[in-house]
């Protein structure tokens, strides 16, 4: 499970390069929290986006006099290659990974990049009509049940 994170990483920086993105615009380093705070403290760079627990932040906080910028809950994006296959899959995958996870917006896909080579596909119709069918009524729209939960909260 530890090389699953370092896996997509190296798969988007791989799918960004074959886009065009110039090599040197990207740094991907993998390693351990000491090693990484160690390199960022030496290479003192303008800013860092961190995504992780409070502690960590308040240390690089401090460690980067404040040169960091915290994603408070997860960006989870989702890339879809050239390689166009198993359409009803895919788009099902996609819905289940932008709605499924109720309230956990570290593990909701946030953004869809998809390869020029879907658009003559059926993927768009497909989730525009998965995306359709969740409601309010069969409590499967994630962010508007969380808006009412809070708001319902807010009352008592």
């Amino acid at each position: 499970m530890a090389i699953w994170p370092c896996g997509v990483n190296y798969t988007f920086q791989f799918s960004s390069r074959d886009s065009g993105t110039p090599v040197e615009d990207v740094d991907f380093i993998n390693s351990d929290g000491m090693t990484m705070n160690k390199l960022l403290q030496e290479a003192n760079p303008r800013m860092t986006l961190f995504t992780g627990s409070s502690k960590i932040v308040d240390k690089l906080a401090y460690d980067l006099n404040g040169r960091i910028k915290v994603e408070d809950a997860g960006f989870d994006w989702k890339i879809l290659r050239p390689d166009v296959h198993k359409v009803d899959y895919v788009s099902w995958v996609c819905d289940q990974d932008a709605y499924a996870c109720i309230g956990q917006k570290c593990l909701t896909q946030s953004l869809l990049f998809v390869h020029e080579n879907w658009k003559n596909s059926s993927l768009m119709s497909h989730l525009n009509h998965l995306a359709g069918r969740r409601t309010l009524d069969n409590l499967t729209i994630g962010s508007v049940l969380r808006v009412i939960t809070e708001a319902m909260l807010d009352n008592k």
